[in-house]
């Protein structure tokens, strides 16, 4: 194999690898980003730091495609759609009035194009330059401009289209097949053949010299650098939007996700806490227990709570009767079960009986 041909495979082999790899590599590095927004927004709801909270990778993955996954139905539905009205318009491109008036046609449907395109930039950016936004005003405004940078890269491409359409001749039924002729040279039938002469080349083969592509000079090169940059400038903008409409989905999804846990805490397995020193643990639903005096066991139980999060050598409880903006707070032991032990409940724990102060540890 010559070092060429060696060069091109090499060539198209980094080629297929890059075009593999970097939409894998952009979709992990968007989960990534996604479910840590998400994960900030949840534990902030609790008032708890996101930099105390540290998930692994893995982790974060899987809790960004539940968040990500909507966008991308979205984008695909999307996508579906736009490939069909891109079809009917250039079926309705090939009609017989279509083709009388095509320079009309073409003109009318640019011009659509192009306001709608200006109509949904204009107030996607409008709601951006706003200070406060609601969630959903938000989305729709990344949407908005999603849809308007796409609108605005097809109203410079659909007026070829329409006009190769719309120009492009029916095609010819084809033409009845013509009636056999007789070759007078033939042989007829009992006449001997007549030997062939050999073929005799004319002249010797020439081989064709290698295609030179031409460069574009003057104004085909700056067209190509402007269909270029505009088409960066395009791909900035949906990136932005898509950015943009995922952390909003993210920021809602996690503060959805943190009134769910609160709302469900009475009807969730309690957390139980077993440790060797007194805690100052305080929330409304919480009970403390000792259990004796030997220092080689646990001496202190402490039930009514709830397992928030396990992250970072930290554990993130919640008393149960934890209430948004209430005096209760999160409660963060170290996981060391030197210091604390956690066990989980079988099931849901019944409520104290009247005159009882402690909570019942069991079911």
């Amino acid at each position: 194999m010559s070092e060429a041909g060696g060069a091109g495979r090499l060539a198209r082999t980094l080629e297929v690898v890059g075009v593999l790899v970097a939409p894998t590599s952009l979709l992990t590095g968007l989960l990534y980003y996604f479910a840590k927004v998400r994960e900030n927004a949840l534990f902030g709801y609790f008032d708890v730091s996101g930099s105390m909270v540290e998930f692994s990778v893995q982790d974060y993955l899987v809790r960004g495609v539940g968040v990500v996954s909507p966008l991308l139905a979205c984008v695909v539905v999307a996508g579906l759609a736009a490939l069909v009205a891109h079809v009917g318009l250039l079926a309705a491109a090939e009609t017989p009035v279509a083709r009388r008036h095509h320079r009309r046609v073409v003109a009318t449907v640019t011009a659509v194009l192009a306001v709608t395109a200006a109509l949904l930039l204009a107030g996607g950016l409008s709601q951006l330059a706003r200070a406060r936004i609601q969630p959903r005003t938000a989305l729709l405004a990344a949407a908005a401009l999603s849809a308007g940078a796409f609108l605005a890269e097809y109203a410079f491409l659909a007026p070829g289209h329409l006009r190769a359409r719309a120009r492009a001749r029916p095609p010819a039924r084809p033409a009845p097949p013509s009636p056999r002729l007789v070759d007078p040279l033939a042989p007829r039938p009992g006449q001997p053949c007549q030997p062939v002469q050999a073929y005799q080349p004319v002249q010797a083969y020439q081989p064709v010299q290698a295609y030179q592509p031409v460069q574009p000079r003057g104004p085909a090169l700056l067209g190509r650098r402007l269909i270029a940059v505009r088409r960066l400038l395009v791909g900035a903008l949906l990136l932005v939007a898509v950015f943009w409409a995922t952390t909003v989905v993210a920021n809602a999804h996690g503060t959805t996700a943190a009134r769910t846990i609160v709302r469900n805490l009475p009807f969730e397995r309690g957390a139980v806490v077993y440790s060797a020193q007194r805690l100052q643990i305080t929330g409304r639903g919480v009970s403390q227990t000792a259990l004796g005096r030997d220092p080689t066991l646990y001496r202190f139980r402490y039930t009514g709570l709830h397992l928030l999060a396990r992250s970072n050598g930290r554990l993130f409880l919640l008393p149960r009767g934890w209430r948004h903006g209430g005096d209760s707070a999160v409660i963060v032991l170290p996981d060391d079960p030197a210091v604390v032990r956690l066990d989980f409940l079988s099931c849901v724990p019944r409520p104290p009986r009247a005159g009882s102060a402690a909570a019942a540890a069991h079911c």
